[in-house]
């Protein structure tokens, strides 16, 4: 259910669900609104909302399947000469005052399961503000922020991040297979 005029578009509601699994509902949920009437100051906010994911067949749909014998590696690609170190100039968004939101209750990717998601990142130009970013790891805590400003050369940034106890093995397991029961 949307709609839109020559300045504004309004998602009221936007529905994708996913093939169901024994452990999700697998249904996200999109809504929002964005005010286009200047071109270089995009306005408005989007919020992405689901209760259960689970990932796991999307994922091995790329990656694989979980396989019990590594692979050998090939021999990695020589380096590229290293570049001369520059600051990186200024950049600025085409949005202003623009805020997305994201609340999942719980994501499930193999072994990995992710409870109570939460993060609101707010655009304004060349700055961008994340905080919340908080969730629940495998049952261990985990919370970060973000202050960029890109608008000046160099950029400048105030990043935080905390993780407490966080169980090793299921990410070795969901990742690196041939690893499994090692972490």
């Amino acid at each position: 259910d949307a709609g839109a005029s020559k300045t504004v578009a309004e998602i009221r509601e936007c529905v994708l669900g996913l093939t169901p699994t024994d452990r999700a509902k697998n249904e996200l949920q999109l809504t929002g609104r964005v005010d286009f009437s200047q071109t270089n100051a995009i306005q408005g906010g989007l919020k992405l909302t689901a209760d259960t994911l689970d990932f796991t067949r999307y994922y091995d749909l790329f990656a694989g399947p979980p396989a019990s014998t590594a692979k050998p590696a090939a021999a990695p690609a020589p380096a590229p000469p290293a570049a001369a170190h520059t600051e990186p100039d200024p950049a600025q968004l085409p949005l202003r005052n623009f805020t997305l939101e994201a609340t999942i209750g719980r994501l499930y990717l193999r072994e990995i399961d992710i409870a109570n998601f939460q993060t609101t990142c707010k655009l304004d130009g060349g700055r961008i503000h994340l905080k919340p970013f908080q969730m629940t790891l495998n049952g261990a805590p985990v919370n970060a922020s973000a202050d960029l400003n890109l608008g000046v050369r160099g950029w400048q940034y105030d990043l935080t991040f905390n993780a407490t106890r966080i169980p090793i093995e299921p990410l070795a397991n969901s990742f690196s297979p041939s690893y499994r029961g090692q972490a």
